[in-house]
């Protein structure tokens, strides 16, 4: 190639080279033997076009202030005769460059006019630095740019490398190409580049304006492009070219089917503009950049053209608009594989249609700032895509007031394998009647949003894919359609510090997703869509809460899991309506702690657990409706509150597990359907909770069907039941230890209801309780009470059972009142041990008791009833039972007008030994009354009974057996216990009597080894007294002492009853007077001695003073008799049972103090051969006071 012009003698070479990126071009450069490399001597001055003037097209040079060596062409001028001067221009742009010498940079002044006609017009820089200015165009009355038309195809200009100059190695004089290449610049200023054309209307490889080749550098300074009909590329860079410049526009020409398919085409090369204007049909690229850098700033973008960019370096755009864009085959700005960074800030879209926005990837780093879509877009496939980026940056992203009404299949903003930043995004005004979230996030490791805002959209907002992402400062208000948030396969989703209110649709839906939520609020969320749709669902993944409201939400399940594990604390549900607060499905560990549920009002329960394992702590359910509903769930609740709950349901449990400690149920009213806790199939412990200020019609504390429930330490206090009071447990397990019940009122129960159950009060107290039926009802149930207090509960049973079986053990009912009795027992089997029933009272007047027992058994040990009242009956009241007494003790029992202070036993059985009866009182029978029964009384004490008639015991038609018992100090008298209504009372039997009243049948007594002592009577019978001829009453072993009657009897009074007695002692008994009653006292005496041995027998009845009342003698003869005869008093043998009855009779008249007496044999001895053996008999009606001594002598 030859020049114009050289600064030095050289010798011009090519070479062929092959760069890094594999293109193929040729240098051409100059071998110097100095080894220096050449350097322009002079650089081109700045050019001052602001004043230039208008003038004929040669004239106008010469008013430019240019340097001396520019250069300056006019299309008035001559190539061949002018020297390029302002007064001497050249005719062609190429005449000028190839006149400048290599070494200079010059500027080359170009008036307007056509420069281009066909191919042999190019322009080629030759590798020089050059300066094109366009001066002002005589055509317009301001400075504008220079037209350099193009009539043919062709390329206009072609921007060539500067020469490299070889250095020759001075060993092997092989040239070496030096590290610094020289620059060649070419700059264009002021020129409008028009009418480019290729008329061929086919597509066509090349570039249509400029071409700067391989190394060459352009720079474009306030230069237009107006190409009409179709041209390919405008301006094309080869590798390692560099394209620079500012205020550089594509214009349409005046065809309207202008269509150019590259504006900017850089292969392998450094493109770096400012103030770009497009404003024509590009179907392709507005810039196309491949394998370099590109850095473009204000830029603004009109009709259509791409931005792309592949396998660049650096990549940098600031400060776009792009508006008005068609539909066209590909993504605005499109940046694909950058190995530095990527850079896009100020970048707004507005009025784009049928057109993707921006899409990056695999890039290591890219920085997005101030990005918007505003407004008059439409039908956009995606707004942004983000694909392989290693650390995203966003700063200011916008996307608002957009309607699409097609249904699309690619979200606005999509995320693939992206990790980095993303900071005050705006979405908002954007609906789409198709599914596809907004943005989608698939594959991303870390990204994070802050200050996030997603209002008023009608489209889904977020799906994301198995990734990590954060959201921070999020704003979700007002969305409608589908669900806003989704997350899935295995990804992470933190909410933080994000309000979500206002939306139609499920917030966040998770599905084998980590989703966290801390900080947020969740308010006025109004579900249009279904019923009880989730707010917050995750499923088959895990879902962590902290501090976060959710309040006035209408028609959603608040949070709903599925398959998961979950973490909630610190958050409260307020007010939320139409749903669950937290359900739970399949799950299998739910924890929650520091909760506050309040004033969630519907008929959904505020807990929904299914099938789940659940932990809760510190949590506070108040003012709701229906609390909880648990289902085949393992749980453990603590610090668990829930009070002021007014509605139709309650705490419902079904076939769980768990427990529930130290928390407080309170304040309930409960609809007539349902009780405060519903348990069925469960196993379910309650441990120092408290129960108080329950209301139900039904069972205000709970109902337990099956299962195990056990209360623990707690407080069950203040609950009413309009119908059926207390807790009711049915075919399961209750267990209640150390708890407390209390100020319960309930019109069937007041604490408990149990029926086909096994029930266990062991340490409990239960007091102050009230009920029209019974405090605790215990039917057809096992059961146990072990150490419990029974205290003051009135108007109502305290205990009822009914075909129960069980024991009472350690335990105390004291100070309980009812119309009724105390303790009811039917059909059931009781044993009481070591238990104390003190001061019961009852009011009614009726037939009822402390203790009262029909068709049951009822066995009792060690226990003690005391100071215990009633009327009308005992303490212990049996009908039709089997009762069983040992080691109790009896004492001050009063049963005012009643019969048996202690015990009443009807048609029933019973064993009563080893106890003591003290003070008991009863206006029939002081301590004991049995009628139509059978009784066991052994080794027994009667202490300072009282009756009106059997101070002790009255029997009545029924069969008694004492044995080794001690009446002391008993009373039969008219006195605090007699019933004055009552106008057969005879004060009778100081400790026993025996009449019929009910059954009207004899009786049968046996008294064995026992003792009678200080008992005292009103008329008749000190010790024992009847008036039934019927009855069969034997008394042996027994001692009667210092008894007293008023009237006949001082021990015993009886008439014509069949008495058998032996081998009793009497002493001091006292009677007062015998008419008209007859008293028998009986003595027995054994004489011993051979036949023929006379015996004398002297009775004498003393007075108080020991005067002698009354004397006699009687002597007996032992005589050989048979066996089974006796001898008589003439001295014959006769037939006989063995023992001889002498029997004295004594009047006794006052106040005479005379005696008449008699004396039958009514029996005589039987003495054998060897022995003899004779008894005698004495009866009298004695007075007062007396002794009798029995003095035998053998004569």
């Amino acid at each position: 190639m030859s020049y114009a012009a050289s600064i030095a003698t050289t010798t011009t070479t090519s070479s062929s080279i092959i760069d890094n990126w594999g293109f193929e071009y040729n240098i051409t450069g100059s071998w110097i033997d100095s080894g220096n490399i050449i350097q322009p001597t002079s650089q081109s001055e700045v050019i001052d076009v602001e004043n230039l003037f208008h003038g004929n097209r040669v004239a106008v040079f010469g008013t430019l202030n240019s340097n001396t060596y520019d250069l300056f062409v006019s299309v008035d001028g001559d190539d061949e005769n002018n020297n390029g001067t302002k007064t001497s221009p050249f005719q062609t742009i190429q005449r000028a460059i190839d006149y400048i010498q290599d070494s200079l940079s010059l500027t080359i002044y170009v008036d307007s006019g056509v420069y281009y006609t066909g191919f042999n017009n190019t322009i080629f820089s030759r590798g020089k630095s050059l300066n094109i200015v366009g001066i002002p165009s005589d055509d317009s009355p301001q400075a504008v740019y220079p037209q350099l038309n193009s009539l043919e195809d062709g390329m206009l200009l072609v921007v060539l490398p500067a020469a490299i100059p070889y250095i020759s190695f001075h060993i092997t004089e092989c040239p070496l190409i030096p590290v610094d290449l020289p620059t060649a610049l070419v700059s264009l200023q002021f020129l409008n580049i028009n009418n480019i054309t290729f008329n061929q209307y086919i597509y066509a490889q090349g570039c249509m304006a400029i071409s700067v080749a391989q190394l060459a550098t352009l720079s474009l300074q306030s230069t237009k492009f107006t190409p009409i009909l179709y041209n390919p590329q405008l301006v094309c860079l080869w590798p390692r070219a560099t394209l620079s410049g500012s205020d550089i526009s594509f214009i349409n020409g005046s065809d309207v089917l202008t269509h150019t398919d590259t504006a900017i085409y850089a292969m392998s090369a450094t493109v770096q503009l400012d103030q770009v204007s497009y404003s024509l049909n590009i179907s392709s690229y507005a810039v196309y950049s491949n394998k370099g850098s590109l850095v473009l700033t204000n830029v603004y973008s009109n009709v259509s053209g791409c931005f792309f960019s592949f396998n660049n370096t650096v990549l940098e755009f600031s400060n776009f608009t792009l508006t008005n864009y068609g539909f066209i085959q590909g993504t605005i700005i499109s940046i694909i594989n950058i190995s530095q960074y990527a850079k896009l800030s100020n970048i707004l879209f507005t009025n784009i249609g049928y057109s993707y926005g921006i899409s990056i990837s695999l890039a290591p780093a890219v920085i997005l700032e101030n990005i918007r879509f505003g407004q008059g877009n439409f039908d956009l496939p995606s707004f942004l895509l983000l694909q392989s980026i290693g650390k995203l940056s966003v700063q200011n992203l916008a996307i608002s007031d957009y309607n699409d009404p097609d249904r699309r299949t690619t979200s606005y903003i999509e995320f693939s394998q992206v990790n980095g930043t993303l900071d005050n995004i705006i979405l908002e005004n954007i609906a789409d009647v198709s599914d596809t979230p907004l943005i989608s996030i698939t594959g991303c490791d870390s990204l994070a949003f802050s200050n996030l805002e997603m209002n008023n959209n009608a489209i889904p907002l977020m799906e994301i894919v198995g990734s990590t992402v954060t959201l921070t400062n999020t704003s979700m208000v007002n969305n409608t359609l589908f669900s806003l948030l989704t997350c899935t396969t295995n990804s992470v989703l933190q909410l933080i510090n994000a309000s979500v209110k206002g939306n139609k649709v499920t917030a966040i839906d998770a599905s084998t997703c980590h989703l966290s939520i801390s900080d947020s609020t969740f308010g006025g969320n109004l579900n249009i869509v279904h019923d009880q749709y989730p707010l917050v669902y995750t499923s088959y993944g895990q879902l962590d809460i902290n501090n976060v409201q959710f309040t006035n939400n209408i028609g959603f399940d608040i949070v709903s899991l599925k398959n998961s594990r979950s973490s909630i604390s610190s958050t409260d549900f307020i007010t939320n309506q139409y749903g669950f607060q937290i359900s739970a499905l399949d799950c299998h560990e739910i924890n929650g702690s520091a909760l506050f549920f309040y004033g969630n009002i519907e008929l959904q329960p505020v807990l929904s657990f299914s099938n789940s394992t659940i932990n809760l702590k510190q949590a506070l359910l108040q003012n709701n409706v229906y609390p909880a509903n648990i289902t085949n769930c393992q749980f453990e609740f603590d610090q668990l509150d829930v009070i002021d709950t007014t509605g139709d349901s309650s705490l419902n449990i079904v076939s769980s597990t768990g427990a529930w400690r130290n928390s407080r149920v309170s304040n309930f009213t409960i609809s007539p359907t349902d009780t405060t806790i519903s348990l069925e199939d469960s196993n379910v412990l309650y441990s120092n909770c408290t129960f108080d200020q329950l209301s139900s019609p039904g069972y205000p504390i709970g109902i337990m069907t099956r299962g195990t429930t056990t209360f623990q330490d707690c407080l069950v206090n203040n609950t009413i039941g309009s119908l059926s009071g207390g807790f009711k447990v049915t075919d399961g397990k209750l267990i209640v230890i150390n708890s407390y019940f209390g100020n319960n009122a309930g019109k069937v129960n007041a604490v408990l209801f149990a029926s086909n159950a096994f029930v266990i009060l062991q340490n409990c107290i239960v007091e102050n309780n009230v009920g029209s039926d019974s405090i605790i009802q215990i039917e057809n149930t096992t059961f146990e009470i072990v150490d419990c207090t029974f205290s003051r509960n009135y108007l109502s049973r305290t205990i009822h059972f009914v075909n129960a079986s069980g024991d009472i053990l350690n335990s105390k009912f004291t100070d309980n009142s009812d119309l009724f009795t105390i303790i009811l027992i039917e059909k059931s089997n009781i044993t009481v041990v070591s238990t104390e029933f003190i001061t019961s009272f009852t009011l009614n007047d009726g037939s009822y008791s402390t203790v009262q027992l029909f068709n049951s058994k009822l066995d009792i040990v060690s226990s003690h009833f005391y100071n215990n009242l009633g009327t009308q009956r005992p303490s212990i009241y049996a009908s039709s039972s089997q009762l069983n007494i040992n080691y109790t003790r009896f004492e001050n029992n009063s049963n005012l007008n009643g019969v048996g202070g202690d015990i009443y036993m009807e048609k029933s059985y019973g064993l009563i030994s080893s106890s003591q009866f003290k003070a008991g009182g009863a206006h029939i029978g002081g301590c004991i009354y049995m009628a139509l029964s059978f009784v066991e009384l052994r080794n027994n004490t009667f202490l300072q009974c009282e009756a009106t008639i059997g101070g002790a015991i009255y029997i009545d038609s029924s069969v008694a057996n004492i044995s080794q018992s001690k009446f002391s100090g008993c009373l039969a008298q008219k006195g605090d216990y007699t019933d004055v209504n009552y106008i057969g009372s005879v004060y009778c039997g100081g400790a026993i009597a025996i009449a019929p009243i009910i059954g009207k049948m004899k009786s049968t007594v046996w008294i064995t080894g026992s003792m009678f002592m200080a008992n005292q009577v009103s008329i008749d019978g000190g010790a024992l007294w009847t008036n039934d001829p019927r009855s069969t009453i034997s008394i042996s072993k027994t001692s009667f002492n210092s008894n007293q009657a008023s009237g006949g009897g001082g021990a015993i009074f009886w008439e014509t009853a069949r008495t058998f007695d032996k081998s009793n002692i009497f002493n001091y008994n006292i009677a007062v007077y015998a008419i008209p009653f007859m008293g028998s006292y009986v003595f027995y005496i054994l004489l011993d001695g051979n036949t023929g041995d006379q015996y004398s027998v002297n009775l004498t009845l003393f007075s108080k003073e020991t005067d002698i009342l009354f004397s006699n003698h009687t002597g007996i003869t032992i005589q050989s008799c048979l066996t089974t005869q006796y001898l008589d008093n003439t001295g014959i043998c006769r037939t006989c049972p063995v023992v001889v009855v002498v029997l004295l009779l004594i009047r006794y008249d006052l106040p005479t103090r005379t005696a008449l007496f008699s004396m039958k044999i009514r029996s005589s001895a039987s003495i054998s051969s060897s022995s003899a053996s004779a008894s005698s008999s004495f009866s009298s009606s004695s007075s007062s006071n007396h002794n009798t001594n029995n003095n035998n002598k053998k004569q």
